[in-house]
C-alpha cells in the first residue's frame, strides 16, 4: 500500500463539550439523562466541558467536569419577556462556548434542539456538532 499512514487519534484524545438547556426544578429526568449521558462520556474521556444552567450539584462538583454553569428561571407569564428571557438564555450559553472554543473539539447539544443560537456559534467558530435528541 502507497502513500503515508496517518496516526490515528483515539476516542479518548478528543476535547467534548456538553451544551444542554437549563435543568429545571420540577423536572428530574433530565438530571437523571445527563447523569447518565456523563457517566458514558467519562467511561471514555479524560475530561469534559459542560455548559447549561442549573446543574445539579453533584455535576458541578465532578473533577473530570469542567462546568460553566448559571441559573436560569423564566418566571415571566407573558410571551414577550419569555422569549427575550430565553434568548438571552441562549446567548449565555453561546459565550460561553465562544470563550472554550479552543477546548472543545466535538459539541454535543444534549436534549437542546432548541439552542439554535449556541449551535450557530458552534458552525462558525468550525466546532464539530452533534444534536443528540431522545424520545
Amino acid at each position: 500500500m502507497k502513500g503515508k499512514l496517518r496516526k490515528s487519534h483515539g476516542v479518548s484524545d478528543c476535547k467534548i463539550g456538553i451544551i444542554a438547556n437549563p435543568m429545571t426544578p420540577y423536572n428530574k429526568v433530565s438530571e437523571v439523562l445527563i447523569r447518565k449521558f456523563l457517566r458514558l462520556i467519562f467511561s471514555i474521556v479524560s475530561e469534559v466541558i459542560i455548559i447549561s444552567g442549573n446543574l445539579p450539584e453533584d455535576v458541578l462538583t465532578t473533577p473530570k467536569a469542567r462546568c460553566y454553569n448559571f441559573i436560569y428561571h423564566n418566571k415571566y407569564r407573558s410571551p414577550v419577556p419569555r422569549v427575550a428571557n430565553y434568548v438571552k438564555m441562549q446567548l449565555r450559553i453561546a459565550i460561553g462556548l465562544f470563550k472554550g472554543k479552543k477546548d472543545i473539539g466535538v459539541a454535543f447539544f444534549w436534549l437542546s434542539p432548541t439552542l439554535i443560537i449556541p449551535m450557530l456559534v458552534a458552525k462558525i467558530v468550525r466546532i464539530k456538532t452533534v444534536l443528540f435528541i431522545t424520545g
